[in-house]
């Protein structure tokens, strides 16, 4: 093969990869498109809707677990860390009061009845 060819084919070949790479770049960004409107969608229930029983606010938890999930999937992001990097790391400041925790326990014990 001449050089005329060969440097038409290595022109084709980075045509192709040019027009590939705009492609997944594309596909990422509807992906990320979606998992971010699905966030904002859970995020909107969950603030206007009062009587949400506990198994729609499942759901609704898995729901946005998928899409930060598929988020930081895209982003080239960790989607989970181990025990051994979280170990020492989590303190808590939550005290609650003896109140709040019998209107929670009263509210967990209704919801089971309810299902």
């Amino acid at each position: 093969m001449d050089n005329k060819k060969i440097n038409l084919i290595k022109e084709n070949t980075e045509v192709v990869i040019k027009v590939s790479a705009m492609e997944i770049v594309q596909a990422n960004k509807n992906h990320l498109d979606i998992f971010r409107n699905l966030q904002i969608k859970v995020s909107h229930l969950l603030l206007n809707s009062k009587d949400l029983k506990a198994k729609e606010l499942k759901q609704l938890a898995d729901i946005c677990k998928i899409a930060v999930k598929g988020e930081r999937l895209i982003l080239g992001l960790p989607t989970s860390n181990t025990k051994s990097k979280l170990t020492n790391k989590l303190t808590t400041d939550l005290i609650l009061s003896p109140e709040k925790i019998a209107e929670m326990d009263k509210f967990f014990k209704e919801e089971i009845t309810n299902q």
